[in-house]
């Protein structure tokens, strides 16, 4: 795995067209993860991780605008009608 500052992306965006692994992207000031760039030659192994990922962001976002428990039927609260 390699590991890509925000400095370094943000200096150098063509970086990540380059890339043929997973890279770790990092703050280097205080050394803190702030995600993973994966090449879309990886998306059929990912895809439904990440949208089961995205289904409980959507969920999350619904909760804190208060959408949950507004309605009678709980399934609206989640996006399904």
């Amino acid at each position: 795995m390699v590991e890509l500052s925000l400095s370094e992306l943000s200096k150098n965006p063509a970086l990540l067209d380059t890339l043929e692994e997973i890279a770790e992207v990092k703050n280097r000031k205080t050394r803190s993860i702030k995600g993973y760039f994966i090449p879309a030659r990886f998306e059929e192994r990912f895809r439904e991780l990440l949208e089961e990922l995205d289904y409980e962001s959507f969920k999350a976002r619904n909760r804190s605008l208060g959408l949950e428990g507004s309605f009678d039927d709980a399934t609206l609260s989640d996006g399904l009608d």
